[in-house]
């Protein structure tokens, strides 16, 4: 798109998937600097690990993710908290880019279920919106998940209406053309 005849800029940026265009897009919006480089080997955004076929389009929040402690669930939350903000404040866009749902962690058996009702307790204050579901509440939201099950075998989940499934090539096309619009920056590809 542009290029210099010295090849100079303040940041060359090394890609560009959701990471270096979301970056892209914070530089060019809320930062004094003058030229930025995108640098990207295909011809299109988000060609790699933010195309739908390489990578689940879930955002993480944390909340479920049982792998999380507390203190990453605190950072993973704030990130992804930005990126909604991002989402929700695009105009006409919307159903292309993302869609909003539910989720949920399910916990089978009594040492799943006490790990669950321990993570409830230490992540409830972070995650106000976060439920603990029986095994009736279950069955209400996803039915086949109890069909047929041992009714003796405990079960628990963690649900959560907070779920975006994003299409992060779209989202990073998204931040290079509102980087191009919201900006008097030379920005270079």
């Amino acid at each position: 798109m542009n290029n210099t005849k010295n090849n100079q800029y303040d940041v060359a940026i090394l890609g560009g998937g959701v990471v270096g265009t979301a970056i892209l897009y914070v530089l060019s919006k809320y930062t004094t600097l003058e030229s930025i480089a995108l640098l990207e080997k295909y011809p299109k955004f988000g060609q790699v690990n933010s195309n739908s076929r390489s990578n689940s389009q879930t955002l993480h929040f944390g909340d479920i993710e049982t792998n999380y402690t507390l203190e990453k669930a605190k950072v993973v939350k704030e990130a992804a908290e930005m990126v909604v903000k991002y989402l929700e404040g695009l105009k006409g866009k919307k159903s292309k880019i993302f869609q909003k749902g539910h989720k949920m962690v399910l916990g089978v058996g009594k040492e799943e279920v006490n790990i669950l009702e321990k993570r409830f307790e230490e992540f409830k204050k972070l995650f106000p919106n976060l439920k603990k579901l029986g095994v009736k509440e279950i069955a209400k939201v996803e039915p086949e998940v109890v069909k047929g099950r041992n009714p003796k075998e405990p079960i628990l989940a963690l649900y959560s209406e907070d779920s975006y499934t994003v299409d992060f090539g779209r989202l990073a096309e998204s931040f290079v053309e509102n980087s191009l619009k919201e900006t008097k920056k030379n920005i270079y590809f």
